[in-house]
């Protein structure tokens, strides 16, 4: 039997249920929103050290696939399964805190950069029946490694609003989804999204991940 790819975008203090997409509230916040989208999908492709974030740290993934830098102050854990890492940042009084979560999944098939977040979107609206506004959605650079992006506006089960931005990277016939999820506020988004962008623009392969991953796919191709 043939097994589908799974990709989730939540974390653990995402708890995410049936809901109505929220959208940003007034001009500003929408034009924050797509500016703040605008920005990301500019800046992940810097080198290792340009775009890190300050007294941050090394993180590897369990099977050792990958690295990503976090912040010193923020949570971290790791698994084998999925999500392989969780980041998290620090408690913030009445809202949720700032989370980056990398999931790391073999896709049976080969399938684009831009495919995986089509897939991931699907499984949200099928299988965690999420209903997400997009904000914008485009290919980008992660390191050396061509990739897509997809950010996107939902509410938890609790009514919370978030801000989320998804990047797929595939290499070869391995996803790696890594999502930074915000308060879906224009505030919020404006001081927040720059350093969820420094987080996952710090994504790196390590020479075992590259072994199994020869040759990068374009973000932009449709297979």
């Amino acid at each position: 039997m043939t097994r589908r790819l799974r990709l989730d975008h939540r974390s653990r203090d995402d708890r995410a249920g049936p809901a109505q997409a929220p959208r940003f509230r007034g001009r500003r916040s929408a034009t924050t929103a797509l500016a703040a989208a605008v920005l990301l999908a500019g800046t992940l492709g810097g080198a290792p050290t340009d775009g890190q974030p300050a007294e941050s740290r090394l993180v590897h993934d369990p099977a050792d696939r990958f690295t990503i830098a976090v912040p010193v102050s923020w949570n971290v854990r790791t698994s084998s399964g999925d999500p392989a890492v969780v980041a998290t940042g620090p408690p913030r009084a009445g809202e949720l805190p700032e989370t980056v979560n990398i999931i790391a999944h073999d896709t049976i098939v080969g399938m684009s950069s831009e495919n995986c977040v089509r897939e991931a979107a699907r499984v949200m609206r099928v299988f965690g029946h999420i209903a997400f506004a997009t904000v914008s959605e485009g290919p980008t650079t992660v390191g050396d490694l061509p990739g897509y992006t997809h950010a996107y506006t939902w509410r938890t089960k609790d009514g919370e609003d978030r801000w989320s931005l998804q990047v797929c990277v595939v290499i070869n016939r391995e996803a790696f989804v890594m999502t930074g999820t915000t308060t879906n506020t224009a505030t919020r988004v404006e001081e927040d999204a720059p350093l969820l962008t420094k987080i996952m623009g710090t994504f790196r392969l390590t020479a075992r991940g590259r072994e199994s991953a020869p040759a990068p796919q374009s973000g932009g191709d449709r297979r």
